[in-house]
């Protein structure tokens, strides 16, 4: 689990308990920080999850998010959205495979002389 999981599930416990977030955060941010496995890694999820303080008492007490949180959480939801494509072919704007190699610009032969047509058709 990752440490905003296990401080998530920490406050939540806590809550259900009946117990303040004064009381909650503490040893729920101690037990989020004793789930990674390094100092330079326990330092830095420290100083995020100790940022977000204010956040996670807001979502403790069950406030509403602010103008902020909620513009975040809008690009974090990308369930309406269709990735974008690593590399797109000239032609089709389908994706090209990694099979292709690195410099090619199209996805397929059939993309290649379908774009080498019409280049020499337009002309014409």
């Amino acid at each position: 689990m990752s440490p905003s999981s296990v401080l998530f599930s920490q406050l939540a416990d806590a809550r259900r308990a009946g117990e303040s977030f004064e009381e909650a955060w503490p040893p729920a941010l101690a037990a989020a920080l004793a789930s990674v496995h390094t100092k330079a890694e326990c330092r830095e999820w420290s100083e995020a999850l100790g940022g977000m303080v204010e956040t996670w008492r807001r979502a403790f007490e069950r406030q509403p998010a602010s103008n902020h949180e909620r513009a975040l959480s809008l690009l974090a939801d990308n369930s309406d959205r269709e990735p974008a494509p690593d590399r797109e072919c000239e032609f089709c704007h389908g994706e090209i495979g990694a099979d292709r190699g690195r410099l090619a610009v199209f996805c397929s032969d059939r993309c290649r002389h379908a774009a080498n047509y019409e280049r020499t058709h337009a002309a014409a």
